[in-house]
């Protein structure tokens, strides 16, 4: 079974449940995760970014936003750490003794131009926009 926990500061109930319904629209396109995963989101300041995924222990993540950005800057980052989760989850994205990414068992040297990096960014962007077409087909209040 799948634990999701959406935790911050004077969020409103709106965006929380948008947030969640976002993870929901992922993992009903990747069912693997559903098995025993844990996905923590905490909306807290996060310096000099957007937001960062962390792998807590097998199967159990932590997703860090920033609350300092638009409602959609947000959003799009959920589904940029979202597609981490993935990685993670796949064996793709693993991390060394030093804690440096690994893709596919090989160190990036440039983080912007990692391959984890491009496909997270491009993922980001894909699954934003097919989001907001789904939220728009519910708008019926």
């Amino acid at each position: 079974m799948i634990e999701i926990k959406i935790r911050g500061d004077s969020i409103p109930l709106e965006f929380t449940l948008i947030l969640e319904s976002a993870i929901w629209y992922l993992l009903a396109k990747n069912p693997s995760l559903l098995n025993a995963c844990s996905i923590k989101v905490k909306i807290r300041k996060v310096k000099n970014c957007f937001g960062y995924c962390e792998l807590l222990d097998d199967r159990a993540y932590k997703i860090s936003l920033n609350p300092f950005y638009s409602k959609t800057e947000i959003l799009s980052t959920l589904f940029h750490e979202l597609t981490h989760v993935i990685q993670f989850d796949q064996g793709k994205l693993t991390y060394d003794i030093k804690g440096r990414f690994l893709w596919k068992g090989k160190r990036q040297k440039d983080y912007a131009t990692s391959k984890h990096e491009i496909l997270a960014h491009t993922n980001e962007r894909i699954l934003l926009r097919s989001f907001k077409k789904e939220i728009e087909k519910c708008r019926y209040f």
